[in-house]
C-alpha cells in the first residue's frame, strides 16, 4: 500500500462501493481542495501585492509632507515688520508733527533656529522609520495568514488521501463480506470513518475559506476563493543569533524612538538658549513737519525681549524630562525585544529539529505499518479496527510533521520580524 505522500495514491477512485450521499459529500469536498482555476501566489508575491495598495502610499506620502513642511516652516526667517508712526505736539509757535516709516527685521543670533530645524528633521526621520514600523507590521501580517493558509491546504490534501485511502480499504472489504470472509460490521465501521473523515475536512476548507479571503483583502486579490498559496512549510536554515542580535537596535521603531529623543534633546538646547533673546533691527526714514517748515532724516532702532519673567526654564525642563521619558520607554522595549529573540530562537531550533526528526525517522514507518496491516486484515490476521489504527497512525504521523513545521515557520516570522526584517 502506497503512503499519503506518494502521487499515485491520488488516482485511485472514491466512487466505487460508497452510499450515494457519501461519494457525494467526498467529491464536493474534493472539488473544494482543487480549484480549476487557481490562482497560485508565493509569500514574495503576497507581500509585494499587500505593500503595493494606493491607501498605503497615499498616507505615507501624505505623513512626509506634513513633516517636511514642519522642517520647511521653522528653516524660514522671520517676517519683517512694517510700521508708520505718526506724532502730533501742539506748543505755543503752532503744531509739530512727526512721521515715521519703518521696516523692522528680527535675527535669531542664539542659533535657536539652527536647533528647532534640526529638531524637524529629526522628526521627519522619526515619521519614515515610523512607517517602515507599519509595513513590518503588513508583512508580518501577510506572511501569517499566509503560512496558515498554506498549512491548512496542506493539512486539506492529507485529509483529501485519507479519505481516498479509506476509499480503496472500502473497496477491499467489500470484496471480503461478498466471499463472507468478514462480518458486515467493517463494511459500516469503515463508512463511519469515511464520514468522520467528510467532516474533519469540511472544517478545514471552511478555515480555507476565511483565510482565502483575509489573504484577499491584504493582496487586492479579485477571486478569494480561488486564492491558492504555493510554498514551503519548513524554514530552509537557521538564522544566526548574534547577527540577529546585532540588526535589532536597527529596528524601526526603535529608530523612530531614536530620532524623537534627539528631537526633544534639540528642543531642549533650543529653549535653553531663549536666555540669549533675539534682536529686531529697524531702518526707516522720519519726517518733522513745523509751521516754519519740515526735515527729513534715517530712522533706526534696535529691540530685544528682557527674559526676566520667562526664561524659557520650564520649557527646556519639559523637553529634558519626555527626552528622559522616552529613553527610558525606548531601553525596555530593546531589553524586553532581546529577550524574546532569545526565546524565539530557542524554540524555532527545537522545533525545526523536530520536524526534520520527525520526517526523516517516523514517516517511513507508519507507511510500513499501514502496508503491513492491510495486508494483515487481507489474510484474516487483524480486524478491522487494528486496520484503522495503522491508518490513523500514519495520518496523525504525517499531520504532526506539517503541524511542526509550520509552528517553526511562525517562529521564523516572529524572528524576521522581531529584527525588523522586509524581505
Amino acid at each position: 500500500m502506497t503512503g499519503f505522500f506518494l502521487t499515485g495514491a491520488q488516482k485511485a477512485s472514491s466512487r466505487h462501493g460508497l452510499p450515494k450521499a457519501l461519494s457525494t459529500v467526498i467529491g464536493y469536498i474534493c472539488l473544494q481542495i482543487s480549484p480549476v482555476q487557481a490562482e497560485l501566489i508565493t509569500e514574495q508575491e503576497a507581500i509585494k501585492q499587500a505593500l503595493s495598495r494606493p491607501m498605503i502610499a497615499i498616507a505615507e506620502k501624505s505623513d512626509i509632507e506634513a513633516a517636511q513642511q514642519t522642517v520647511n516652516e521653522v528653516s524660514l526667517w522671520p517676517n519683517p515688520m512694517v510700521s508708520i508712526e505718526r506724532t502730533q505736539v501742539s506748543g505755543d509757535e503752532g503744531r509739530n508733527t512727526e512721521l515715521t516709516y519703518q521696516i523692522e527685521q528680527t535675527f535669531d543670533i542664539s542659533g535657536h533656529r539652527r536647533l528647532e530645524k534640526k529638531a524637524a528633521q529629526q522628526h521627519l526621520m522619526s515619521v519614515k522609520a515610523l512607517q517602515q514600523d507599519q509595513r513590518q507590521a503588513i508583512i508580518l501580517e501577510v506572511r501569517q495568514v499566509f503560512l496558515e493558509l498554506l498549512y491548512q491546504q496542506q493539512l486539506q490534501e492529507i485529509y483529501q488521501k485519507w479519505q481516498i485511502r479509506l476509499n480503496q480499504a472500502q473497496q477491499t472489504i467489500q470484496k471480503l463480506v461478498k466471499a463472507g470472509e468478514v462480518s458486515g460490521y467493517d463494511s459500516r465501521r469503515l463508512q463511519q470513518e469515511l464520514l468522520t473523515a467528510s467532516t474533519q475536512s469540511a472544517q478545514i476548507q471552511a478555515e480555507i475559506v476565511l483565510l482565502q479571503h483575509r489573504l484577499a483583502g491584504l493582496t487586492f486579490a479579485q477571486t478569494a476563493n480561488e486564492l491558492t498559496v504555493t510554498g514551503h512549510l519548513l524554514p530552509l536554515s537557521l538564522p544566526d543569533l548574534k547577527e540577529l542580535q546585532q540588526k535589532l537596535n536597527n529596528r524601526s521603531d526603535l529608530a523612530a524612538m531614536d530620532a524623537q529623543i534627539n528631537a526633544l534633546s534639540h528642543q531642549a538646547e533650543a529653549a535653553g538658549l531663549n536666555k540669549i533673546p533675539d534682536i529686531s533691527l529697524g531702518i526707516g526714514q522720519k519726517r518733522i513737519s513745523t509751521p516754519t517748515g519740515s526735515s527729513d532724516g534715517i530712522s533706526l532702532s534696535l529691540a530685544m525681549p528682557l527674559p526676566v519673567f520667562n526664561q524659557a526654564k520650564t520649557r527646556q525642563l519639559k523637553f529634558l524630562s519626555e527626552a528622559d521619558s522616552l529613553r527610558a520607554k525606548r531601553d525596555l522595549r530593546y531589553q524586553q525585544a532581546n529577550s524574546v529573540l532569545i526565546g524565539q530562537w530557542q524554540q524555532l531550533e527545537h522545533l525545526a529539529k523536530a520536524a526534520i526528526a520527525l520526517r526523516e525517522n517516523a514517516m517511513g514507518n507508519a507507511e510500513r505499518l499501514s502496508t503491513i496491516a492491510q495486508a494483515a486484515y487481507q489474510a484474516g490476521e487483524v480486524g478491522v479496527l487494528e486496520l484503522l489504527d495503522a491508518y490513523r497512525g500514519e495520518l496523525s504521523t504525517v499531520q504532526s510533521i506539517i503541524t511542526l513545521e509550520y509552528q517553526a515557520s511562525l517562529a521564523r516570522v516572529t524572528l524576521d520580524s522581531l529584527v525588523g526584517v522586509t524581505l
